[in-house]
């Protein structure tokens, strides 16, 4: 990536009610904003500041100065100075909202409620997310699921998905991580902007081989272990997350779902929720 010095530009990244701010005098498309946070740019931030940052060229090297750290930090490659400010972008949001948890998991909603698809990489979330929006369903989240545990609810967290294409043939979950990312096309009326109940935890389990998608009741208990694997919260705070995964666990349903095809396991999922849903509420 070459760095082209351009005009001053400003530029704000919005999350429930904070924001953050960064300032470049490097063409907008070199910071590939659009690409990795669309959704979540505003052009007039409300709400709270969450932190500042400066993103410009020294030399030929990519440089980051911010609120979050007294110094300021150097890249010899751009493009790894470029994930450097998306990372220390969604730090200071994170760092915003300590009554939130933050887990690694994606999240679509429906009238009814939202999923939370929990997983570590290569496991499918994003393709399953495309597959959701394919059904009608809203997109709240790609990677990060923040969850309000006093109100069991999932704050919008809108990075811009991405999901791995590759051979239709089987492959293992460390072949899948080294596939190529393209973009899913979120339409405007398909982001979800408001919290949404959670009505289910699914955990993915990618499975090359499975003919038919395959749902499992996942114990209370493990499945606070299992979104413990996915947390992406401060771990000295492990004992509170705890108590508050507890919390959200006992009042929603949790399944493993082993799977293939990703188009399978969302529409068997899909009716699934939604028949628990109706039966709520009877």
């Amino acid at each position: 990536m070459e760095l082209q010095p351009s005009s001053s530009q400003c530029v704000h990244v919005a999350f429930a009610d904070h924001y953050v701010t960064i300032t470049s005098n490097l063409a907008y498309d070199a910071l590939s904003l659009a690409a990795s946070m669309a959704p979540m740019l505003v052009s007039e931030p409300s709400g709270t500041c969450a932190g500042c940052l400066q993103a410009f060229a020294s030399g030929n090297r990519f440089a980051i100065k911010g609120t979050d750290r007294p110094d300021c930090e150097y890249f010899e490659d751009a493009e790894e100075g470029v994930r450097a400010l998306h990372h220390r972008v969604v730090k200071l949001l994170l760092d915003a909202r300590p009554d939130l948890l933050f887990i690694h998991a994606a999240v679509v909603a429906s009238g009814s409620g939202a999923i939370v698809l929990a997983a570590p990489s290569g496991q499918g979330k994003s393709t399953m997310v495309a597959e959701f929006l394919a059904l009608g369903w809203l997109y709240l989240s790609d990677e990060i699921a923040a969850i309000d545990p006093a109100t069991r609810q999932v704050v919008p967290f809108p990075l811009s998905p991405h999901k791995r294409i590759g051979p239709e043939s089987s492959l293992s979950p460390e072949e899948v991580c080294t596939l190529q990312k393209v973009s899913i096309d979120v339409s405007a009326a398909a982001i979800g902007v408001d919290r949404q109940p959670i009505q289910a935890i699914c955990f993915l389990r990618y499975s090359p081989g499975s003919h038919a998608a395959r749902l499992l009741p996942c114990p209370p208990g493990t499945a606070v272990i299992e979104l413990l694997k996915n947390s992406l919260n401060d771990l000295l705070a492990r004992e509170l997350e705890i108590a508050k995964l507890c919390s959200i666990v006992r009042g929603t349903v949790s399944f493993y779902m082993d799977y293939f095809s990703a188009s399978d396991g969302a529409r068997e999922l899909s009716h699934r929720v939604r028949s628990i849903g109706r039966a709520l509420q009877l």
